[in-house]
């Protein structure tokens, strides 16, 4: 679902963790911040032997922050 732009245009600051999940789905992987409070989801995918498409969506406290959407078409 996380290659949709739909998808990725539905996802808004201070929307929970788990709508994010819901509209995007799993991500490829998650990095959590020293204090726990700040993750970011990313979603990657490598396209042939030298490039990946890739966005990623920044949560504090569960709840969206920011949003970096992969350019999709």
């Amino acid at each position: 679902p996380w290659l949709k732009a739909a998808n990725w245009a539905a996802v808004r600051p201070g929307m929970p963790e788990l709508e994010v999940i819901g509209l995007l789905g799993a991500p490829s992987s998650m990095r959590v911040a020293d204090n726990g409070r700040r993750r970011t989801l990313f979603y990657a995918l490598e396209i042939g032997s030298s490039g990946y498409l890739a966005g990623n969506v920044v949560l504090e406290d569960a709840r969206v922050v920011a949003v970096e959407a992969p350019r999709l078409r």
